[in-house]
């Protein structure tokens, strides 16, 4: 029993793909639930294209394939939240306005920058670039704190245009403890993201910080590909969850009606 919790389609914007041909491919992968995670992302620092939902069109389109694909495949209906103090209230509108299965908080940007931007890398050392993301991170997830899990920790190494910017627990352990403490003591999840791997990466968070999180005393882990287009979908996942069994994970988390749930990997 796999589930994929973190799955976008044309619905977010930096997507092409049918929402019916996700979930066609997720079914060939023999998955037995996806969550769709469209973007929002009210702001970003200068003239990134921040990202919007039609969520009349985005509704629809999920009851008519749900409906479709009823008995072949579990789906959930769910928002990935990209998280700054500039966008609380939006967000918390939209989550008051649909019944999301899900809510999936992100970091794209810290409040100077936005991370995929071109010059964002070369702007400081990348010790002190993390050291300022995870400390964004923390300051956002602490004032919004209305989400299920945390997505794609260490996402500042995605876009990074060389090595050296993987975030190790070594390098930054009160911090991550700071962040993986609160996700613990507020009921909070952490997303296991396989995306990175597609670039030669690990997964984010990497293997050492998800151990750090069950030494703490996590449990709610969810597996996700970060899929914005039917070739990704479930992307790494037998490794991933090989390497999850090695950590002593037996189960994963998924959402439904915000509500928790495990299944057994």
């Amino acid at each position: 029993m796999q589930y994929d919790f973190h799955m976008h389609s044309s619905i977010s914007l930096d997507s092409n793909a049918p929402m019916e041909d996700m979930i066609k491919q997720s079914i060939k992968k023999g998955l037995s639930g996806v969550c769709f995670t469209q973007h929002i992302d009210y702001y970003f620092p200068g003239d990134f294209e921040v990202y919007t939902i039609d969520y009349e069109n985005y509704k629809q389109e999920f009851e008519r394939c749900k409906e479709l694909y009823n008995g072949k495949i579990e789906l959930f209906y769910g928002i990935e939240a990209g998280l700054h103090k500039n966008s609380y209230n939006r967000i918390k509108s939209d989550i008051a306005n649909n019944d999301f299965d899900y809510v999936l908080a992100s970091l794209h940007c810290v409040d100077r920058q936005t991370i995929a931007a071109d010059n964002y890398y070369d702007s400081m050392p990348p010790c002190d670039l993390i050291n300022e993301y995870l400390t964004e991170t923390i300051a956002n997830i602490k004032a919004f704190n209305d989400f299920n899990c945390l997505a794609h920790l260490g996402f500042i190494a995605k876009f990074a245009p060389r090595e050296g910017f993987e975030v190790e627990y070594r390098d930054f352990k009160e911090l991550l403890d700071e962040i993986l403490v609160f996700l613990i003591e507020n009921g909070k999840g952490l997303e296991v993201n396989t995306s990175g791997l597609k670039r030669g990466l690990r997964t984010m968070p990497v293997k050492e910080i998800i151990e750090r999180y069950r030494e703490l005393g996590g449990e709610i882990l969810t597996l996700a590909s970060d899929a914005h287009n039917p070739q990704n979908v479930a992307y790494g996942f037998k490794e991933t969850i090989n390497m999850l069994k090695e950590l002593g994970v037996n189960k994963l988390a998924k959402f439904n009606r915000r509500k928790l749930e495990f299944y057994n990997i």
